[in-house]
């Protein structure tokens, strides 16, 4: 008995000593979450150009300037997009005129009130590009884009001449529910995720980027990190994917998916779902590559090698 009583006492103890080190570590990363916060606030941020839509501003990088357009949308809580798709725009900048559009909380376009529904997601877009007085364009996008895309070309198919998705989501990933943002306002709150950024700046950096670049690129994913959109947009997830789970790209409509072989072969549904979407359109085909789900990141080329193929043989 007086066994059971000692290793129930040394029990005791230790879980008061890690509920201390947890406390006294949460501590440290609010200090230090709070210095590198006043420091942050030195790093000037300036590039594209801002679009007035309903009183909030979007914020827009246009490269290249050929006669056909194509617009890149990124995935869930990429921080900036800009300077995300930077190398993939600059390849394509030689064939299109490429619109990289920042969606309202994320890079440098504002943060706006009202709930993150696809319908809002999806107007602000069209708002965009005929503010910037764009007809006619190729869609294309990232992740959670590629839902997004498909609402969007069920309700303006008349301005949309073709779909590329970028290991895009697929309807059948409702079954997966709402993301949990919850975790992500803990790390910002607690200074964990500040603390991360500090330690690992690899890890929230891109190579192919100036060291200016890369200071915009930790300042922003800073400010943006747990915001009130991104927040509202990972809760309506599985609301959003309801909407469109019974829509299908129009049977003319060349479309084209580059598949991350990571995803693949990751889950049993990704390629199936992918085919079963292009299923009964007259030109769709499908790319895997070998690599993460950030494709954009490593097969610029490929990409738009790939794309003048696709659309020469579309229209043939």
């Amino acid at each position: 008995m007086k066994l059971v009583k000692t290793i129930f006492k040394i029990l005791k103890v230790c879980c008061l000593v890690i509920i201390f080190l947890i406390i006294a570590l949460l501590t440290a990363c609010s200090i230090y979450n709070y210095i590198c916060s006043k420091k942050r606030k030195d790093v000037k941020v300036s590039y594209g150009e801002r679009v007035s839509i309903n009183g909030r501003y979007m914020n827009v990088v246009i490269e290249g300037d050929k006669e056909e357009t194509i617009v890149l949308l990124p995935g869930y809580g990429t921080a900036a997009p800009a300077l995300d798709f930077k190398r993939l725009a600059e390849e394509l900048s030689s064939d299109y005129r490429v619109i990289l559009v920042e969606p309202f909380g994320y890079g440098l376009s504002d943060v706006t009130d009202g709930d993150r529904t696809i319908e809002a997601i999806t107007e602000e877009l069209h708002m965009c590009l005929q503010e910037l007085g764009i007809e006619t364009y190729i869609l294309a996008g990232h992740s959670i884009a590629g839902i997004y895309g498909l609402y969007y070309i069920n309700e303006y198919r008349d301005e949309v001449k073709g779909y590329v998705g970028l290991d895009t989501s697929v309807p059948y990933q409702i079954q997966e529910g709402n993301i949990p943002t919850w975790v992500y306002s803990v790390l910002k709150v607690s200074g964990i995720y500040q603390t991360a950024m500090n330690l690992m700046p690899e890890g929230f950096s891109l190579p192919w980027l100036s060291h200016e670049e890369n200071q915009w690129l930790m300042q922003i994913t800073w400010n943006n990190f747990a915001n009130q959109n991104i927040i509202s947009e990972g809760k309506l997830f599985k609301k959003n994917l309801e909407k469109v789970q019974w829509m299908r790209y129009p049977d003319e409509l060349p479309v084209v998916f580059f598949l991350a072989s990571q995803s693949v072969d990751a889950d049993d549904f990704w390629m199936r779902e992918h085919e079963n979407m292009i299923e009964g359109v007259t030109y769709g085909e499908i790319v895997v590559l070998d690599g993460s789900h950030y494709i954009h990141h490593e097969y610029e080329t490929e990409i738009r090698q790939k794309l003048q193929e696709f659309w020469e043989a579309s229209k043939g």
